[in-house]
């Protein structure tokens, strides 16, 4: 019986430091990027500053994640690659795939947690906005602009028979531009996705 309590204790103490670290690393990330000024900033954006701020913009479909802990760094990332079914902005092509890097995700049962960070799960569809990063190496990489506020998820809305567009979990409305009423309240609300591109188009003209 002591055996058995002193391990649950250990896995409580364990459980306790990943939680903590995932609280820790969290905010630490979220005081960053609040005061950074790059692409992955969370300061509210606009749908033009989307546009505007964004080397590429896609529609993709994600086809898998993987995680890893980074020895190094001694952090988790997620790799997503995506297949790009139509491009709007930039140089990627469509039918091609590419590969998206992520700070977060699960790995031998340690999870970290950023808050902000867009979500993707495989088999989804999505309207992207994204930046490239390139590598010594030569190796291209993407980011998605102002985290989860570039990732806008796409779904077939079965009472009007036609495809809509919601945010990616990014509770604060999103206008198309400063002075303009917003498109989406919050997260849970959805337009035509036709009425979104038009927008966009606009935007990237």
């Amino acid at each position: 019986m002591r055996i058995i309590q002193k391990n649950q204790k250990m896995k409580s103490k364990t459980m306790e430091k990943r939680i903590i670290f995932i609280f820790i690393f969290s905010l630490v990330l979220f005081c960053l990027m609040k005061t950074s000024v790059n692409a992955s900033t969370l300061s509210e954006l606009t749908l033009k500053d989307l546009c505007d701020n964004s080397s590429d913009i896609v529609i993709a479909e994600v086809i898998s994640r993987v995680s890893y802990l980074k020895k190094d760094e001694k952090r988790i990332y997620t790799t997503i690659k995506i297949h790009i079914t139509e491009k709007l902005k930039g140089e990627i092509t469509a039918s091609e795939e590419i590969s998206l890097k992520v700070i977060g995700g699960s790995v031998d049962g340690i999870t970290t947690l950023v808050i902000g960070a867009p979500s993707f799960n495989v088999g989804e569809k999505s309207i992207l906005f994204l930046n490239k990063i390139v590598a010594k190496n030569g190796d291209k990489n993407y980011v998605v602009t102002g985290l989860s506020q570039g990732k806008f998820n796409i779904f077939s809305d079965s009472e009007s028979k036609t495809d809509k567009v919601v945010r990616d979990h990014f509770g604060i409305p999103l206008k198309p531009e400063k002075d303009i009423s917003p498109l989406f309240i919050n997260d849970k609300e959805s337009i035509q996705i036709q009425e979104f591109l038009d927008f966009v188009i606009k935007y990237i003209k």
